[in-house]
């Protein structure tokens, strides 16, 4: 799974998923800007605002960022679903909503 430049790689994500289930580990959230985009190929800085890449064991990742980003998600290749958000709106409850 390699987006255009470069990375939500197959084998780094069978080898976090692999991990995971060692450690009885169904979730990963990823908040860190510069994990985020060595996992998604997708760079922003979200200033004050939610960024991050849910990974699970068993479905596929999920993204989440500002909903003026998206598209710029989607641009640098991440094929998966994401979850915009306007800043009036709680994150949390979306993504509540989505898993």
């Amino acid at each position: 799974m390699h987006n255009e430049r470069g990375f939500f790689n197959g084998s780094t994500f069978t080898k976090s998923r692999i991990v995971a289930k060692e450690k009885n580990v169904e979730t990963a959230f990823i908040s860190s800007t510069e994990n985020v985009f060595y996992l998604t190929g997708f760079h922003t800085d979200p200033h004050e605002r939610l960024l991050g890449l849910f990974v699970f064991n068993e479905a596929e990742p999920m993204l989440v960022c500002p909903s003026m980003e998206v598209g710029q998600a989607k641009e640098a290749g991440w094929k998966f679903d994401v979850i915009g958000y306007e800043d009036h709106q709680n994150p949390w409850e979306l993504i509540k909503e989505a898993t």
